[in-house]
């Protein structure tokens, strides 16, 4: 595995990912932080 970019969320931000697309979750930059995870499925097929 190699280096990727990394991004910053800030309280109330956030971020799509795709199916494939590497993530890091748990990360933290100071101290850890409540964070709420949501994930939403749509059919590849719709246009």
């Amino acid at each position: 595995a190699g280096e990727g970019e990394s991004v910053t969320l800030l309280a109330g931000e956030f971020i799509l990912l795709w199916p494939g697309e590497a993530h890091m979750p748990g990360m933290a930059i100071d101290e850890p932080a409540c964070v709420r995870k949501i994930v939403v499925k749509i059919a590849a097929g719709l246009p």
